[in-house]
């Protein structure tokens, strides 16, 4: 009997021991250093064509690691950093715990699993998902033959209405807030080389007449997709809210509102082809909105294709230069142009093989991209782009149009706002002059916070979601994404019920939350907080006015280290009303 008793308690105190190691676990992270990536390899510096132009948001959020205690304080976070995906990594996630040692062929894993999020890759993947390759989408936006930065779609028509801007939810297909039937719409897949079907995030151009619709809703005559780049990945740059990949000499900028296809389940390879759509800005790069998998590595013969403004020109070699990559159209058929009548910054997309030895594109074809659609007074345009050139509220540039704002609503944000690279959605018609008229502007802001938490209350009538002792607001344009197992393309604010985890990225303004990117997840183990925290007059936390209360393991210089302003990521749980009881802390 003796014996039996030690044992009893020999089991018991195990089981305490294995619930306070659960308790107590925790980690501390600092901001990783900037890495460029290339050839697999890794090193302590950004490359030179990824760092002379930019981003806002890039420049703004870096920082690097200086001092041996923030050294240890990155080992001991890279221990727990593959427990938890999402937003404060990059969202590159295994599928199960299969993938408990870190791939060879991801480049930097660690470093990319605690990069993400709101200001990581914003990759589609989940724990929940296959890392089988799944269907990719070849959809994409830019439309040359008729698109908004086309040459000429049905014009002339008065009634006609053309929207352009990325899929944010389907049933049928939600594009800039509006919804279009598209049953009996004519779908058209521009250069496609995969399987022809639309995808969140795709920036498309739909094709409707504004006089024929039913409660807001639209019937749209036709969709067009045709993607911006495809191609190798080069080089992978990951810095402060954003990873950067050079693709043919251009860089792309994957974000936290980037729609992932399935089809990229962990981390981006370099020398993986990619599809990309996104949006141009002032600096030549491309702001993706999808980006999908064609496969793991280029095969001679296969097509790329490249759009971007020409930026030298060569007759006598036959060579046009885009973003610092050689094009050879000695053998291309040209469209709307010819290499005798182009100019410099003249756009153009080329669709032709990839030569890796030389480093240039071999042209099959050249498109030159023309904005003269010539529309009629009485169209109406709606477009989600970047504003460029700008001079003054009554003179700047979108999608190659000149715009004049001067008269405009301001329906988000205000005149003092609009500058190069803000990306906005402006909604107007083209005038006899050629100049965009525009009627109502938004300008979209920056995501601020992010939020993994079961729902506590759900109304689809009015967009409101409660979690914890918030409530955030779906908008006209929220971008609806699943991250279950089981595909669900037409995942929408409907399908939430009370309980169900859920992962918002948004925007807080003046107290007041809304939602850009709403996912659906699996059931998480912790809820989490990510923004910017503010610190009262007794030194308290406060995060989107949750009191975060650090538990005993987090050591005080982290939490001494942390300034008013900070953006954290904060994981726990919340006990009581407005407590959340962190077990870990992360510092950006």
């Amino acid at each position: 009997m003796p014996l039996l008793l030690k044992i009893i308690v020999l089991l018991v105190g195990g089981f305490y021991l294995v619930d306070q190691s659960q308790v107590v676990a925790e980690s501390h992270s600092v901001v990783p250093s900037r890495e460029v990536c290339v050839a697999n390899q890794c090193i302590e510096n950004l490359a030179n064509n990824a760092d002379k132009t930019p981003l806002d948001p890039v420049s703004q959020n870096s920082s690097d690691s200086t001092n041996n205690s923030q050294t240890e304080l990155r080992l001991n976070a890279l221990m727990s950093q593959a427990k938890e995906e999402g937003i404060e990594g990059t969202g590159f996630r295994p599928a199960d715990e299969k993938y408990l040692f870190i791939p060879p062929r991801f480049v930097n894993y660690e470093d990319a699993m605690a990069e993400g999020g709101i200001e990581g890759t914003g990759i589609y993947g989940d724990f929940d998902e296959s890392s089988t390759l799944l269907e990719h989408n070849p959809d994409d936006d830019d439309f040359d033959e008729g698109g908004i930065e086309g040459t000429g779609i049905v014009a002339g028509a008065e009634n006609q209405l053309i929207a352009y801007g990325p899929i944010t939810q389907f049933g049928s297909i939600y594009v800039n807030g509006t919804k279009y039937e598209i049953d009996d719409a004519e779908l058209e897949f521009v250069n496609d080389t995969g399987r022809a079907e639309l995808s969140i995030g795709m920036m498309v151009q739909v094709q409707a007449d504004w006089q024929q619709q039913t409660n807001d809703v639209f019937n749209a005559q036709k969709v067009t997709f045709d993607h911006q780049i495809e191609g190798p990945i080069n080089t992978i740059v990951r810095h402060g809210d954003v990873t950067l990949l050079n693709i043919l000499g251009t860089t792309v900028v994957i974000a936290g509102d980037t729609a992932i296809d399935r089809s990229i389940p962990y981390q981006f390879d370099i020398g993986s082809v990619v599809t990309v759509s996104g949006i141009s800005n002032e600096k030549n790069q491309l702001l993706a909105t999808y980006i999908a998998l064609r496969s793991d590595m280029y095969h001679e013969g296969q097509q790329v294709e490249l759009e971007n403004i020409v930026d030298e020109i060569r007759v006598r070699d036959q060579i046009i230069r885009l973003n610092g990559m050689d094009v050879d159209v000695s053998q291309a058929s040209w469209k709307q142009g010819s290499l005798q009548t182009i100019e410099i910054a003249t756009r153009v997309e080329i669709v032709g093989q990839y030569d890796a030895v030389a480093n240039r594109i071999i042209a099959n074809q050249v498109r030159v991209k023309k904005n003269d659609l010539s529309l009629s007074k009485g169209n109406k345009l709606n477009v989600d782009t970047i504003v460029t050139h700008y001079e003054s509220i009554s003179q700047f540039r979108v999608n190659g149009y000149t715009a004049n704002a001067s008269e405009a609503e301001f329906l988000r944000g205000e005149p003092e706002g609009l500058r190069n690279g803000v990306r906005v959605r402006v909604a107007g018609y083209i005038n006899i002059d050629g100049v965009f008229e525009v009627h109502t502007l938004r300008i979209k802001p920056n995501a601020n916070f992010a939020v993994k938490a079961p729902v506590n209350s759900v109304n689809p009538i009015t967009g409101e979601i409660g979690f914890l002792n918030l409530k955030a607001y779906a908008l006209p344009d929220t971008i609806y994404q699943s991250k279950l197992k089981a595909i669900n393309k037409y995942f929408s604010i409907d399908d939430i019920e009370v309980g169900d985890w859920i992962e918002i990225q948004g925007v807080e303004e003046s107290g007041r939350l809304t939602i850009g990117n709403l996912f659906a997840l699996r059931d998480k183990p912790q809820m989490i907080l990510k923004g910017h925290v503010s610190i009262n007059g007794s030194d308290r936390l406060l995060l989107l006015g949750v009191d975060i209360q650090p538990t005993g393991s987090i050591s005080p210089e982290l939490i001494s280290s942390i300034r008013d302003g900070d953006m954290i990521v904060a994981k726990g749980s919340i006990f009581d009303g407005n407590t959340f009881y962190a077990r870990e802390l992360i510092v950006h």
